[in-house]
């Protein structure tokens, strides 16, 4: 289904540990690898889904978490950096909106 959405000119995929989690990028890796010219693959955080064991959603920007919650995923997907990312919501309870933010920050700061 992926193949087909990017060949009638699709050039956007939002994805995020919501949506699987751990799984979904590694799906559009294996349908959608090497990644045609002007496709941007987006993903967000802040918040933690537990999976089928825990199927929890919890928010949080707790920075011990990968920073913060989805920034991990560019390896899965097979890319180098993640052409966007977002929050769901700055309104963690585990951890003040600066410490949230910080890490996204520098990140940006490193890619400039």
């Amino acid at each position: 289904m992926l193949r087909e959405v990017v060949a009638e000119a699709a050039i956007f995929i939002d994805t995020g540990d919501v949506c699987g989690p751990h799984f979904n990028e590694e799906l559009i890796r294996a349908a959608l690898h090497p990644y045609p010219d002007g496709l941007v693959i987006a993903t967000k955080g802040g918040f933690v889904r537990g999976g089928p064991s825990t199927p929890t959603w919890e928010r949080s920007g707790n920075p011990e978490l990968p920073p913060p919650g989805g920034v991990h995923e560019p390896a899965r997907a097979g890319l180098d950096q993640i052409d966007l990312y977002y929050l769901h919501t700055p309104t963690m309870t585990d951890a003040p909106v600066e410490e949230i933010v910080e890490p996204l920050a520098e990140m940006r700061a490193r890619t400039l």
